[in-house]
């Protein structure tokens, strides 16, 4: 019972470690986040405590006897295991991320039903949150932030039917939209993807990728892969299995930003001082060099006394 105990201590040890690690990690390079407001404050521990007590309902668990307390300390080591097993490849995955800034964030609520196809996370505003930023696993791609609270955030994933998603086929390169399925009895989730031309060659087990070519997921991320194609009038219809088990979510990471956006303001600026140094003349808004080198307004100039007369 005491060599249960202290491998327990041990475990939470090295849970506290990590996810520090996981912390430091996402908040390298910026600003501690200004004070919460008190109604956003709250919002988080009392939804994170809410979420914990369903989860724990759900689980049945009882340390009402001697031997209902053995059985939960095994049970609590098993589940710290565990979470130090999720948490070390998210950091790994994290590091291993170069054109990528994630940040980690743990699920703390979630709507009724078997899947997460829309659950709350505990960052938010105060975290740099925005909405339509993607969210990520280690696995692949996850969904999108839908809505933004001062230390919360409200993710909708791929598998929600109000979901879309700009896909390519990894082996052919050919595009298409990959949408969200849950089924009526709520038992099975996939993804189709339509759009898809009648002479594509799919294979069972192709790749599904985001192709960037929304702009709201960088391109490359996995979306899944597929398990069976049919043909229609429109074209061809593939069935997706997502690379993310939408049953089983715990921690995820948002994508802060990526080096597809980097690269995009970074053109945007040499695109503006290009245009102001080709164009004859052009210093700044409302500005332009006068013939003889002085700058001249673009704003017509009041009369004077003798023009006003």
């Amino acid at each position: 019972m005491r060599f249960l105990k202290n491998k327990t201590l041990i475990a939470t040890a090295v849970i506290i470690v990590l996810s520090m690690a996981l912390i430091s990690a996402s908040n390298a390079g910026s600003l501690l986040a200004g004070t919460v407001g008190a109604a956003g404050g709250l919002v988080v521990p009392l939804q994170r405590a809410l979420y914990q007590v369903s989860e724990t309902a759900v689980g049945g668990v009882s340390s009402a006897s001697p031997a209902g307390s053995a059985e939960s300390g095994a049970m609590d080591y098993e589940e710290l295991v565990a979470e130090n097993a999720r948490l070390r490849e998210l950091l790994e995955f994290k590091e291993s991320t170069v054109t990528q800034e994630l940040k980690a964030a743990q699920i703390i609520g979630k709507e009724p039903g078997n899947w997460f196809e829309v659950f709350t996370i505990d960052l938010g505003a105060n975290d740099g949150i925005e909405a339509g930023m993607p969210v990520v696993t280690p696995q692949g791609l996850v969904g999108r932030v839908e809505e933004v609270g001062l230390s919360w955030a409200k993710v909708m994933s791929i598998i929600d039917v109000r979901s879309s998603v700009s896909a390519i086929m990894e082996r052919t390169r050919d595009t298409g939209v990959v949408k969200g399925t849950i089924g009526s009895d709520d038992l099975t989730a996939t993804l189709s993807m339509n759009y898809l031309p009648l002479d594509t060659d799919i294979i069972e087990g192709d790749t599904v990728l985001t192709s960037g070519y929304d702009e709201v997921y960088p391109k490359g991320l996995i979306v899944g892969r597929v398990t069976s194609s049919t043909d229609q009038s429109g074209g061809k219809l593939v069935i997706v299995e997502p690379s993310v088990d939408f049953r089983r979510l715990e921690e995820v990471l948002v994508v802060i930003s990526s080096q597809e956006e980097t690269e995009t303001a970074e053109d945007e600026d040499i695109t503006a001082e290009t245009v102001s140094s080709a164009v004859p003349g052009v210093i700044g808004d409302g500005m332009r060099s006068s013939g003889d080198g002085e700058s001249a307004s673009s704003e017509p100039s009041a009369p004077t006394g003798d023009e006003g007369e």
